[in-house]
């Protein structure tokens, strides 16, 4: 039996497609496998900063048990020095005059008064008094002091 003319065109388009979906189906595998390879780097990246901000939460985490005792003992020296006609809350003293006339609010305010504790952490001041004089949190004053030996490292 002898192949005509037209069943050997339809034999070689056949081939040629069988050819041309098997290139597209090993395209699409090394893409795929290229793909995985650039998912797995990023997860692996991914890990290790993930592994990082552990260490960094576990050292924060020592380092809030560590404090939490010290700003108890410091809370309760404070309560102490109350008078027992105060109640039994630690107020801030009242800001001057001049300052008390400005609104709480205002933003210029807020930058006057950061900026004040700022010169006085420089000048050598403690920051539980600094803290008192403006009428700032205590934990402000101290991560200002903080902020500034580390830029002062730095």
């Amino acid at each position: 039996m002898m192949l005509n003319d037209d069943t050997w065109q339809l034999v070689l388009v056949d081939i040629l497609f069988l050819c041309l979906a098997g290139s597209m189906g090993f395209w699409f595998r090394s893409w795929l496998n290229k793909e995985k390879k650039a998912f797995d780097e990023r997860l692996i990246a991914l890990e290790g900063q993930q592994a990082g901000l552990e260490r960094l939460c576990s050292r924060l985490y020592q380092i809030c048990q560590f404090l939490e005792p010290l700003a108890r003992k410091e809370g309760d020296e404070d309560i102490s020095s109350v008078e027992p006609g105060d109640s039994s809350v630690v107020k801030r003293p009242p800001l001057p005059l001049g300052e008390q006339q400005k609104t709480v609010s205002s933003k210029a305010y807020r930058e006057e008064r950061y900026e004040r504790a700022r010169e006085l952490l420089a000048q050598g001041q403690q920051p539980g008094e600094i803290a008192r004089k403006l009428g700032l949190g205590r934990a402000e004053v101290e991560l200002m002091g903080r902020i500034q030996r580390h830029k002062n490292q730095g």
